[in-house]
């Protein structure tokens, strides 16, 4: 937690990847961890233990997003594994199937997914168009061996792509003039 505290401000996109693993997790924690981020993703089995824990009632990704709202968190990937994602950020909703595909290797999906969302987001990319690739990306690690596959030519983002980095550094500093993160990307 040190270390995120010390992050320069003008710099960071914090992204909270909850991993509820036996019992290496406390209601502490994860507090103290959505203090500290902009983004927050879980999966389905995740999401009926963080409700209890936050003290949500009603289970579902619309609730747990009007909880995190509530935190200042805009931003909530929220994965069901072969049947679909719902991505929430500000107030867009975007919802996709999970393609039917021959997996061979779901190590790094969730994590290419989330990489590729915040990156193409950072690019000024739509929610509906980022989703949809994020999608596609992810899709395609699960068909290849190995978490960090080589992505095919129709995957790559665009030459033009400078990282976001210009984009991000405005974006931040206007954020960080209002001390708030009302709108994300």
């Amino acid at each position: 937690m040190k270390f995120l505290d010390t992050m320069d401000h003008q710099f960071k996109i914090r992204i909270f990847d909850v991993n509820l693993r036996h019992n290496y997790y406390s209601k502490e924690i994860i507090d103290e961890s959505l203090k500290r981020c902009e983004v927050f993703k879980c999966n389905e089995d995740e999401l009926p233990i963080l409700c209890n824990l936050a003290g949500v009632t009603n289970i579902s990704p619309i609730a747990y997003f009007d909880y995190l709202q509530k935190r200042g968190i805009d931003c909530f990937i929220f994965t069901e594994g072969a049947k679909q994602s719902t991505v929430f950020l500000n107030n867009e909703i975007s919802m996709k199937p999970t393609p039917k595909i021959e997996a061979l290797d779901t190590v790094g999906a969730g994590d290419s997914f989330t990489a590729s969302i915040i990156s193409i987001l950072m690019q000024g990319k739509s929610l509906d168009f980022t989703h949809e690739k994020a999608v596609e990306i992810s899709a395609y690690v699960c068909t290849q061996l190995g978490a960090m596959p080589e992505l095919s030519a129709n995957l790559k983002l665009p030459p033009s792509y400078d990282g976001g980095f210009s984009w991000t550094r405005k974006w931040l500093s206007d954020e960080m003039e209002s001390h708030h993160f009302s709108r994300l990307f």
